[in-house]
């Protein structure tokens, strides 16, 4: 609540209209991938961001094969270490999304990637949106304060940046003392080599 109301209107009212389109969802949360479960569904991600990728001039392939693939072998050996947070949601039974963020240290996660089943039907969720939503929410109550979401596309993280809490990374070098400082972190250059840690505590 304190998060929401953060939020300026417009984004409050996003994230709210968000949860009701998906409050059937059943959600999952595990510490493991489930290869053979997510099989289809990275498959199929794979193949939209190709599609798009290959229709429009000024898009990049944002998920191609090989950062998926880089991607998964983080996260693999985040499973090893006990440092993987993996949330699978399911709609009527079917999995239609699948989030995986990694630990760092006692205060912080980095929301590292989102695997959504893009069928038209689909497209009125916001599956994405909801499930870094869901991912957050759940980081709050492990009483985890910062949350990052790595290189995910802009769009989103304009979606989920309050104006009040968040931190830039690779300001000029009296900002980032300054964010470090309000975060209580000792080394400078760990806030520096971040993206954007969003605060959800």
């Amino acid at each position: 609540e304190s998060y929401l109301a953060s939020l300026n209107k417009k984004k409050r009212h996003a994230l709210t209209h968000n949860a009701r389109e998906n409050a059937d969802v059943a959600v999952q949360i595990d510490r493991r991938i489930r290869d053979e479960e997510i099989r289809e569904l990275t498959e199929k991600y794979l193949r939209y961001w190709q599609i798009k990728s290959a229709l429009s001039e000024t898009s990049k392939d944002v998920d191609s094969y090989e950062k998926i693939m880089i991607d998964f072998y983080l996260l693999r050996r985040a499973e090893e270490m006990g440092k993987l947070i993996a949330i699978y949601f399911y709609v009527e039974g079917q999995l239609a999304a699948v989030n995986f963020a990694i630990r760092r240290e006692s205060d912080r996660v980095d929301d590292y990637l989102c695997l959504r089943d893009t069928d038209e039907k689909y497209a009125h969720r916001g599956l994405g949106n909801y499930a870094i939503w869901v991912n957050m929410n759940h980081c709050r109550q492990l009483g985890i304060r910062y949350y990052d979401l790595s290189d995910f596309p802009a769009e989103y993280k304009r979606k989920f940046i309050n104006t009040e809490m968040f931190y830039y990374g690779f300001a000029k070098p009296e900002a980032a003392a300054g964010a470090a400082e309000d975060a209580g972190v000792a080394d400078t250059a760990e806030v520096a080599q971040s993206n954007i840690y969003q605060k959800v505590g």
